[in-house]
Parts: C-alpha cells; sequence; structure tokens
C-alpha cells in the first residue's frame, strides 16, 4: 500500500468517531430545520444595498412593492438551498463511514484497532 492511502485510511480511522457526530449533527439538522422566517427575509431585502445607481429626487422607491412580491419566494430559495447543502455534506460522510464499515467490520475506534 503506498504511503499516500495509508495515511488517508489512517487519517479516515482516526476522525471515526468526529464524523459520526457530524452526521447525528447533521440528520438533527435535517430533521429540524432552522428555516429563514418571512420576517428575517423582508429586513435583509429592506436594507439590502442598492446597485451603486442613484434615483431622481422626487422618486417613489418601489422596494416596499419589490419586497412585498418576492420575500416569500426568496426565502423559500434559501431555504431549500441550506436544505440541499446540508444533504450533500451528510452524503459524503455517510459514504466514507459506510465504506470504513464495510472495509474494518471488526475494527473498534475504541481500541483503535
Amino acid at each position: 500500500m503506498n504511503t499516500g492511502l495509508k495515511k488517508y485510511v489512517t487519517d479516515l480511522l482516526n476522525d471515526y468517531q468526529k464524523r459520526a457526530r457530524k452526521i447525528a449533527l447533521l440528520h438533527h439538522e435535517l430533521a429540524e430545520p432552522s428555516k429563514i422566517t418571512d420576517q428575517e427575509m423582508i429586513d435583509a431585502m429592506n436594507f439590502a444595498h442598492h446597485d451603486g445607481m442613484g434615483r431622481a429626487a422626487g422618486h417613489v422607491s418601489n422596494k416596499t412593492l419589490y419586497i412585498a412580491l418576492n420575500y416569500h419566494e426568496k426565502a423559500e430559495k434559501l431555504n431549500v438551498e441550506a436544505f440541499s447543502e446540508i444533504s450533500a455534506r451528510l452524503t459524503k460522510l455517510e459514504r466514507e463511514q459506510s465504506t470504513l464499515e464495510y472495509y474494518f467490520p471488526f475494527w473498534s475506534p475504541a481500541s483503535g484497532r
């Protein structure tokens, strides 16, 4: 076995418990997701910086209309992106754990062998 592969496997084995805790946490985050609330999204959109373009004096901002029409859609998009990111991280970690458990079925994290 070459030294790079040996180091990789050793690192995976050493991080087994840490990865197991991360997997448990990610499962909890999927089961009980923290969602961006409508009020948080409205606040973020209301206080966001504009693109640097000034507006003419006397011009009424359409920011309120924009917020009213789009806040729910943007909040849902952010929540879906967060769910997808958590799922991707969880899949990677579970794949590593599963591979270790398959190739080293008698290995015990407590004993290190």
